[in-house]
């Protein structure tokens, strides 16, 4: 199974959407693909944005969790590290 990581800052909102959508169109099309999501600068005590929940509610998604800091572990697992913008992409190129 591949595994995508999407990254944003907070992993409260952007990364956890791009996740959720990811796996309901994996499974949806049958492929053989994961997202999880993380965050630079994210804080494990802070649950996803209630505005991000009701998007994804609005689309027959169940968004729930906390957020998650990026770590080499989640690196190492995964096929493909997205960075929600170009600068944390660039960020995650310079600190991993």
């Amino acid at each position: 199974m591949k595994k995508i990581l999407f990254v944003c800052t907070g992993n409260t909102c952007r990364s956890p959407m791009a996740m959720v959508y990811t796996n309901h169109a994996a499974k949806e099309l049958g492929l053989d693909l994961v997202a999880d999501s993380a965050g630079l600068f994210a804080d494990a005590s802070s649950t996803y944005s209630d505005k991000a929940v009701s998007t994804a509610k609005k689309h027959k998604l169940d968004l729930f969790g906390t957020s998650k800091q990026i770590n080499e572990q989640l690196i190492e697992q995964a096929e493909y590290v997205v960075g929600i913008t170009q600068s944390h992409g660039t960020t995650i190129k310079i600190r991993y």
